[in-house]
């Protein structure tokens, strides 16, 4: 992470600015360092200040909770594209925040009782017209939402405000000098103009030589793995599947007896209840107003529904979720297990006709009625019986198909005689793979079969055998085994000649864009007529900067030839290098070099910009360094199990 930082220092200071107003603001966070109950050992220690596995579980959820918000139903796919580490994130969001309040501790940045009541009024509970929304109530259920005790909340707010000071002062310091700003502003603004010349190797192609046989023959020598044809293999084979033997396997009463009482659990159906649900949702923004009204709305709802008002009714007047106001919130019969552990825990202190205890999720609030509840019972077994027949047949017809594959295979060694003939005397046809590389199958029932058929010891290669493959036993004989083998060159000629011309045009192109770089470098070339005279194509001039690096209309242009471009110190200066395209080969002159003149009237506006911009890039950079410092000097010292969370 540290070397992130160093070499990332402007987006960390814009992230941790944000990361500072977003956790001022909605609350998200707020608890990650506070002193909750933490068990013996310390997932973190940074300079002595120990932060538990609780601290560590509060702080992965707020992350995740803010990558939901952000990213929705998607965020499982986009965090496991983006190889997102939450754990990792939150080890650094404890380090991180810990040091900078201990630096702003330092410092003496430290927030009085006024200074957290202004900022509880005008931050926290700050309305959309710049009015408070402050109120006892308001503040108590805002405390509810985030399960903190006042005191926690206001020395987190200390620490906000600590940390804001700190970041105010580093922006104070950063100072941009004019000329510094005026450097820049024309570095990143001025303009270079350049040619290329690209030759491909198809564009040479026609000037090719034929090659001669002698040519061909020695390219297909020298290269005769490509052309090699693999190993391989045609056998017979019959897959016998373990569902054609469950009618020869002979289940008596004892075994059902023996295997129901064995198995119990899988005949015992669990507790179940019918239940109706008021469903209230929280708003996308995450507005802490807002979802305080939310939680103000269900409190509500409860309120109705324990007065014996009909749930039906109350789930059209408030639920959120459309098609369970359709159904009057009806989620039918359900087992026990088929929800989240504290909505299982409300429905099972809720007595049958009650009404739960609101239930808090991560999108809102749900509101239940249980109607009715069936215990758990085992199924008899005079239920079951036909189920437990079908079960042990199942479990047992495997080996009857293996035994009849290996009473077929034993019987065709014994007797000397074919698979496909010891086959037939059990009744079983076998079929006839063609010759198959090793990747290839007959059919896609026996995939991966002649794989293992390529397996077989080379001395047991044609004798009939028997392969697993899954559950099937499949009896195989191989008829025919060729080894890898080179093909005739007649076979091959088109594609060793495309091949060879292939190789022969890179060549040429390659020796043709060398001597176009060497005889434009010579002063006074015209680099235009140079490049026509060896077949190259022009593209050009194109003009790039620092602040519009595309060129459209030269698709091969790669990011190397870019920096070289920018890299130019003066005009018609060709740079000296051969440089890979999307088509072959090319060479870049940059033709003009055109800094912004600054005294040109339409510029002030995006220079005045562009210094306050600069200044703003200033203090975050500083920001992020400074925050490198402090973390290479302190003391970390993280837990491996934390880690592997």
């Amino acid at each position: 992470m540290i070397k992130f930082i160093h070499r990332n220092k402007q987006l960390v200071g814009i992230i941790f600015l944000v990361i500072a107003f977003c956790f001022a603001v909605t609350g998200v966070g707020v608890d990650v360092l506070h002193s909750g109950s933490s068990p013996s050992s310390s997932a973190v220690t940074i300079n002595g200040q120990e932060f538990s596995y609780n601290d560590l579980e509060r702080s992965k959820q707020n992350i995740e909770a803010r990558y939901r918000q952000m990213f929705g139903e998607n965020f499982a796919q986009v965090a496991q594209s983006l190889k997102i580490d939450i754990t990792q994130q939150a080890i650094d969001n404890l380090i991180d925040t810990a040091i900078l309040d201990e630096a702003a501790r330092k410092q003496g940045f430290a927030a009085n009782d006024d200074a957290v009541r202004k900022y509880l009024l005008t931050t926290v509970f700050k309305g959309s017209n710049g009015e408070t929304t402050f109120s006892p109530q308001a503040y108590r259920n805002l405390l509810q939402n985030i399960g903190m005790t006042a005191p926690q909340f206001e020395k987190e707010i200390q620490k906000d405000v600590g940390r804001t000071a700190l970041f105010n002062l580093i922006r104070d310091v950063a100072v941009v000098t004019d000329k510094d700003v005026e450097a820049r502003f024309i570095k990143q603004n001025t303009k270079y103009s350049f040619i290329a010349a690209e030759i491909s190797p198809t564009s040479v192609m026609g000037s090719l030589p034929s090659p001669s046989d002698m040519d061909l023959k020695k390219y297909f020598e020298t290269h005769a793995t490509d052309y090699e044809l693999p190993a391989q293999v045609s056998y017979s084979y019959h897959a016998l599947s373990p569902k054609d033997f469950e009618k020869d396997v002979q289940v008596t009463r004892q075994d059902i007896e023996f295997y129901y009482a064995e198995n119990a659990a899988k005949y015992t159906l669990p507790e179940q209840v019918r239940l109706r649900s008021i469903k209230l949702l929280y708003p996308k923004e995450s507005d802490p107003a807002k979802m305080v009204s939310v939680r103000e709305k269900a409190t509500a709802a409860r309120e109705e529904a324990l007065s014996g008002k009909p749930f039906a009714d109350l789930v059209t007047k408030y639920s959120d979720d459309l098609p369970a106001k359709l159904s009057g919130g009806d989620l039918g019969w359900t087992s026990k297990g088929a929800f989240d552990e504290k909505f299982e825990t409300a429905v099972g202190k809720t007595t049958v006709g009650g009404i739960s205890e609101l239930i808090e999720t991560d999108y809102g609030f749900e509101i239940v009625k249980v109607e009715e509840k069936r215990p758990s019972r085992q199924r008899p077994l005079d239920e079951v019986r036909a189920e437990v027949e079908k079960e042990i047949k199942a479990q047992e017809a495997p080996s009857y198909a293996a035994n009849k594959a290996r009473e077929i295979v034993e019987r065709a060694k014994k007797s000397a005689i074919s698979l496909s003939q010891s086959a037939q005397q059990s009744g079983i046809a076998v079929k006839e793979s063609a010759l198959l590389a090793q990747t290839s199958d007959p059919e896609t029932t026996v995939a991966g079969l002649t794989k293992q058929v390529f397996l077989l010891p080379t001395s047991e290669r044609t004798a009939p055998t028997v392969l697993e493959l899954g559950d099937a036993s499949v009896i195989v004989q191989v008829k025919e085994f060729k080894e890898p083998t080179l093909p005739p060159f007649e076979s091959v000629r088109e594609k060793v000649t495309s091949a060879y011309n292939n190789q022969e045009a890179k060549k040429l192109a390659d020796s043709k864009i060398a001597e176009l770089l060497k005889t434009v470098q010579v002063a006074g070339a015209d680099f235009s007529k140079e490049a026509a005279s060896k077949q190259a194509i022009v593209a050009g001039p194109l003009t790039i900067s620092r602040e519009d690096m595309t060129v459209d209309t030269f698709p091969g242009f790669s990011s190397e030839m870019r920096e070289a471009v920018l890299s130019a110190s003066k005009a018609d200066t060709v740079l000296g290098k051969v440089y890979a395209s999307d088509k072959g080969y090319a060479v870049l002159k940059v033709t003009t070099v055109t800094p912004p003149k600054l005294t040109d009237p339409a510029l002030s506006a995006s220079l005045s910009k562009y210094r306050e911009q600069a200044a703003k890039d200033l203090a975050q950079s500083m920001t992020g360094s400074t925050l490198a410092m402090l973390k290479a000097r302190a003391d970390i010292d993280i837990d491996s199990k934390a880690l592997n969370q």
